[in-house]
């Protein structure tokens, strides 16, 4: 399995790699391209020489290889352009803590995440479970694309014996409902046949959504939210998938986009 994990030289990369060492005993062999990215290429030299130091101290915190590579380019670009060029099978990122959407937006993860046409993991601490992806809980909605969603708990529950619940989001629009049901009916389809077991969880119409998901996930101490990110969502403040990834819990966020649809 290849990891690429972007390196900015905080504190937040220890979070990144402490995944790491927790997904070792699922997997034999786990190779990390630490990966730092500078605007111009005269900064590649001091880069190099103060990536490998980096890398040299996280070799200490896991057993995975570590391969550290200095880009030359954007951030929101260099980043998920390099984890397709090696092929890479996740990105785990360490983000700095967000006190609403406003940091957010205004982040250059979110850019990163959006761009990102692989499994994308942002975390803000390390995990709370030894198996980081033992509990996943889900948001339905009505978009055409949320297949992906649970094609990819599939396949986590398969590798990882997740535990998946799924909160499926009410809509004062019938036709929006209409839709969401629809995609409940074809996840449990490919939950049958994958002979994956799953919780739907009840979702009360009069109260917040993103509000519920929270408490639900505090209450049953959920490992990891699962969402689907696209380009479209970028100018919908309301996005409940947007708004997630900044959630209030600190709790680690799996991000695909459709162009990942196994």
């Amino acid at each position: 399995m290849l990891i690429v994990v972007p390196c900015d030289f905080t504190p937040v990369v220890d979070a990144a790699i402490s995944y790491v060492k927790s997904l070792e005993k699922f997997h034999p062999v786990l190779d990390v391209h630490l990966l730092h990215v500078v605007e111009k290429e005269q900064g590649i030299p001091e880069a190099q020489v103060r990536l490998q130091q980096e890398a040299e101290r996280l070799k200490g915190l896991c057993r995975s290889n570590i391969k550290p590579v200095v880009s030359e380019g954007g951030i929101s670009g260099e980043i998920p352009g390099y984890a397709e060029e090696v092929h890479a099978d996740l990105v785990i990122m360490g983000t700095h803590e967000t006190k609403g959407l406003s940091k957010l937006f205004a982040s250059k993860a979110i850019r990163v995440i959006v761009d990102s046409n692989i499994p994308f993991l942002a975390v803000q601490k390390p995990p709370v479970n030894e198996n980081p992806f033992a509990r996943i809980l889900m948001p339905m909605g009505a978009l055409g694309v949320e297949k992906g969603k649970f094609e990819w708990a599939v396949r986590n529950a398969k590798l990882y014996g997740s535990q998946i619940f799924v909160l499926p989001e009410p809509y004062s629009d019938s036709s929006l409902n209409s839709k969401r049901d629809f995609n409940l009916q074809a996840m449990t389809q490919v939950f049958d046949a994958n002979d994956i077991s799953y919780t739907l969880v009840e979702s009360d119409s009069g109260t917040n959504f993103k509000q519920s998901l929270y408490d639900f996930a505090k209450e049953k101490e959920i490992s990891v939210f699962l969402i689907m990110i696209t380009q479209a969502l970028m100018p919908m403040v309301n996005s409940t998938d947007q708004q997630i990834l900044a959630n209030p819990l600190g709790l680690p966020v799996l991000s695909i986009n459709p162009a990942m649809i196994l």
